[in-house]
C-alpha cells in the first residue's frame, strides 16, 4: 500500500512551479491485456486482408478483359472486311458490265453507221454506172426505201438504248433509296453514291443471317412432319399411276378407245436459280383432262428444283458462316458474369473500407503506446531517482517537497562520476598511493576499478517502442 504525504505549504509551493496536480500510474496486467486484445484485432485485420488479396487473385483483371474485348473486336472487324470486300467486288463487276454494256451499244451503232455510209456509198457508184433513168429511179426508190428501213432501225436502236440506260437508272435510284439518295447519276459518282446504300443492304443481310439461324430450329422441326406428309403424298402419287397404267393397259387391249393419251407430252428442260429469285410458278387452275394435270407436273418440278437447290446451297452457306461465328448469348453471360463478380469485389472492398475506417491504424496505435510508455518513463520529481515505499516495497514517483532532476541540476551542478573518501580498514586505492584514500565510482563504465559501495539512487531503463509488422513477435 502506498502512503502520500501533502503539506498545504508544500503543495501550493509545487502549484507555482508548473507542477502538475494528477499524475496516473497504471497496473502492468492491465496493459498486458490491452495490448493482448489490440494484437488479437490486428492479427484478425491482416487474415481478412490476406484472404481479400486471395479472392482478388482469382478475379480477372481489367487487362484481360481489355485483351478479350480487342480479340472481340478483332474478329469482328475481319468479318466485316472480308464482307466489304465481297461488296466492292460485286460493285466491280457490276461497273464492269454496264461499261460494257455502254461501250457494246455505241459500237454498234458506229457499226451500223459505217455500214449504212458504205452502202449508200456503193448505191451511188452503181447508180452513176446504170444506164437508163428507170434503173436509177427504181435503185433511187429501193434506196430510199432501205434509207428509211436504217433509219427506223437506227431510232428503234436508239430508243433501246435510252430503255435500257433507263433501266440501269432505275435500279441504281432504287438501290439508293436504302439510303434516301433519289438523285443517282450513271457517271463517276455512281460508287459514292451507292456506297451507303450497299451498306444499309449489307446491315439487311446481317439481320437476314440471324433470321435464317431462327428458321433452320424450326426447319428441323417440321422436316419429320414434310416427311411424313412426302410420304402420303408419294402413296397417293403410286396409286394414281398404278390407276393411270392399268387405264393404259386396258385401252391397249384389242376392241377398246385409250381415254388418256400422254405420249405426246414432254418433259421439260431442269432449270438454273439463284436464291434472291422470287418462285415464279405457273398458276394453279382447274384441269380438265389428265393431260394438263401431268403437263402442270412437268412444268413446276424443273422450277422447284432449282429453287431448292439454290435455298440448299445457301443454307449450307449460311451455316458454315454461323458456325464459325461467336454466339451472341455466350458473349452476354459471360459480360453478366463479369459484372457480378465486379459487384461483388466493390461491396467487399465497401465492406473493407467501413471496417478499416473504425479500426485504430498501426501509426496511431504506436503513437498511443508511445504517450502510455512516455508517461510512465517520464523522469520522476525528485533528486535522488525513483525510490520504493518501505511498507509495499513499489516505486514511488515523487517525494513530498523534493526537487525535480532539472531544478537540481540547475541548483547544484552535474553529479560527479567519482569522489574520494577515506577508508577507516584496509582498502587498497586505485587512485594514490595513500592507503586511506579510496574513490567511488557511480558507473564502472570505462573503468576496471571495484564500486566499493553501489549507487543511492538507480533509473530504470526506459521501455522500447512496441516492434514493427517486419519485427519478430514475443511468444
Amino acid at each position: 500500500m502506498c502512503t502520500f504525504k501533502i503539506h498545504k505549504k508544500s503543495f501550493f509551493d509545487r502549484m507555482s512551479k508548473k507542477g502538475t496536480l494528477l499524475r496516473l500510474q497504471l497496473d502492468q496486467s492491465f496493459l498486458d491485456s490491452s495490448f493482448q486484445t489490440i494484437n488479437t484485432k490486428i492479427e484478425r485485420h491482416e487474415e481478412m486482408i490476406l484472404e481479400l488479396q486471395k479472392l482478388l487473385k482469382e478475379v480477372p483483371g481489367r487487362d484481360d478483359l481489355l485483351t478479350f474485348r480487342d480479340r472481340i473486336l478483332d474478329e469482328v472487324t475481319l468479318k466485316t472486311d472480308r464482307l466489304n470486300e465481297k461488296i466492292d467486288d460485286l460493285e466491280k463487276r457490276m461497273d464492269k458490265k454496264m461499261k460494257d454494256l455502254e461501250d457494246s451499244f455505241e459500237a454498234r451503232i458506229l457499226d451500223t453507221a459505217n455500214m449504212l455510209n458504205l452502202q449508200i456509198r456503193n448505191k451511188f457508184e452503181e447508180v452513176n454506172k446504170s444506164p437508163t433513168n428507170n434503173n436509177i429511179n427504181s435503185k433511187f426508190a429501193e434506196m430510199e426505201e432501205k434509207i428509211g428501213t436504217l433509219e427506223n432501225n437506227l431510232f428503234f436502236a436508239s430508243k433501246k438504248l435510252q430503255t435500257t440506260r433507263d433501266c440501269v437508272k432505275k435500279v441504281a435510284s432504287s438501290i439508293g433509296l436504302f439510303n434516301n439518295n433519289k438523285n443517282i447519276k450513271l457517271d463517276i459518282s455512281l460508287f459514292d453514291n451507292l456506297k451507303g446504300s450497299v451498306s444499309y443492304v449489307k446491315d439487311d443481310m446481317k439481320s437476314i443471317h440471324d433470321e435464317i439461324e431462327e428458321l433452320k430450329e424450326k426447319i428441323a422441326n417440321q422436316a419429320e412432319i414434310q416427311s411424313q406428309n412426302k410420304k402420303a403424298a408419294h402413296n397417293d402419287l403410286i396409286e394414281v399411276i398404278q390407276e393411270v397404267q392399268q387405264d393404259h393397259t386396258s385401252s391397249n387391249m384389242p376392241g377398246k378407245t385409250s381415254e388418256f393419251d400422254i405420249t405426246s407430252i414432254r418433259p421439260y428442260p431442269s432449270m438454273v436459280a439463284h436464291w434472291r429469285d422470287p418462285p415464279e410458278l405457273p398458276i394453279i387452275h382447274q384441269f380438265l383432262t389428265i393431260g394438263e394435270v401431268v403437263d402442270y407436273i412437268y412444268r413446276i418440278v424443273p422450277k422447284l428444283q432449282a429453287h431448292m437447290t439454290a435455298m440448299q446451297g445457301k443454307i449450307v452457306e449460311n451455316a458454315t458462316e454461323i458456325q464459325n461465328r461467336v454466339e451472341r448469348p455466350l458473349l452476354e453471360k459471360i459480360f453478366e458474369k463479369f459484372q457480378s463478380v465486379i459487384g461483388d469485389m466493390s461491396k467487399r472492398m465497401n465492406e473493407l473500407k467501413e471496417g478499416y475506417d473504425q479500426t485504430a491504424s498501426r501509426g496511431e496505435i504506436n503513437t498511443m503506446v508511445e504517450d502510455i510508455f512516455r508517461a510512465m518513463t517520464k523522469e520522476s520529481q525528485t533528486s535522488v531517482g525513483r525510490l520504493k515505499c518501505m511498507a509495499c516495497g513499489r516505486d514511488i514517483p515523487q517525494v513530498v517537497g523534493a526537487m525535480s532532476e532539472e531544478e537540481a541540476s540547475e541548483m547544484l551542478g552535474p553529479a560527479t562520476s567519482s569522489h574520494v573518501f577515506h577508508v577507516k580498514s584496509g582498502a587498497v586505492s586505485n587512485a594514490s598511493n595513500n592507503p586511506s584514500v579510496g574513490v567511488r565510482y557511480a558507473d564502472t563504465e570505462g573503468f576496471n576499478s571495484e564500486i566499493v559501495e553501489s549507487p543511492l539512487s538507480y533509473r530504470p531503463a526506459k521501455v522500447s517502442r512496441i516492434p514493427s509488422q517486419n519485427s519478430t513477435k514475443p511468444k
